[in-house]
């Protein structure tokens, strides 16, 4: 299990929108080990660390994407997108920006559920991360999610027809 609010939640703004106390307090009793991305400066706050936590200040997604039975994260695209190439169900806590309209996306598509951060409470968090971990339509949708993304064309295989359609309008014009 993975949860990630991102990197600018602390880098460039004044911290999580969500309580992080309460998020692991609410996953303490439950049998999965959580790796947590928590800034230091976020990590600070904690008054306590359960025992199914492990709390690391960054690690490479892509490489946590492929050991999770589920993700927390932020709905940021970077991320999103990341744990979409692997069949993860996801909980998008979502603020901001492009976040509230990825996170629906994903709900929609039947590969996760979303709340807005101003909604997130522990039990709530509780319930919905247990729904994707006991309900098979989430991780059959997540694989499809992942299926439908390794049959795009990579950016090597559209350049070539970014280069046709380059030329088509110079002549053109």
């Amino acid at each position: 299990m993975a949860l990630t609010m991102g990197l600018s939640a602390t880098d460039v703004f004044s911290g999580y929108t969500i309580d992080t106390q309460e998020v692991l307090d609410s996953l303490a009793d439950l049998d999965i080990e959580l790796v947590a991305t928590i800034a230091d400066s976020e990590k600070a706050k904690l008054r306590r660390i359960p025992d199914n936590a492990r709390l690391v200040p960054f690690v490479p997604m892509h490489v946590l994407a492929e050991r999770c039975s589920a993700v927390i994260h932020h709905a940021g695209a970077a991320t999103l997108a990341t744990f979409a190439r692997h069949p993860v169900p996801h909980l998008s806590l979502h603020y901001h920006f492009d976040q509230p309209f990825l996170a629906k996306k994903l709900t929609a598509h039947g590969a996760g559920l979303d709340l807005h951060t101003s909604e997130v409470t522990g039990p709530l968090l509780r319930d919905r991360l247990q729904r994707l971990l006991t309900e098979p339509s989430f991780a059959a949708r997540a694989a499809d999610l992942r299926d439908e993304m390794l049959a795009l064309p990579t950016p090597n295989q559209l350049v070539p027809r970014l280069e046709e359609l380059t030329d088509l309008h110079r002549t053109a014009g």
